[in-house]
């Protein structure tokens, strides 16, 4: 990310500087970093933490090690 900004600050410097700004580009440059934004949006929420189904609320005690049996 801070790479995108710095890259940014560095076109619209020169793009100030020699008249030579691509508003095209620009624009271009900004739906990347928005598709960009999105994807890792999307990657952060599929990575939460979702609570399973049924799970209930009540706080109960831990069994003891080895007390649940694992399916074969």
């Amino acid at each position: 990310m801070k790479a995108e900004f710095q890259r940014c600050a560095s076109n619209t410097s020169l793009g100030l500087i020699d008249d030579s700004w691509d508003h095209p580009r620009a624009v271009r440059d900004a739906w990347h970093a928005d598709e960009l934004e999105s994807r890792r949006r999307q990657a952060a929420e599929a990575r939460a933490f979702v609570e399973r189904p049924g799970a209930g609320t009540m706080l109960i005690p831990c069994p003891p090690l080895g007390s649940i049996p694992y399916p074969a």
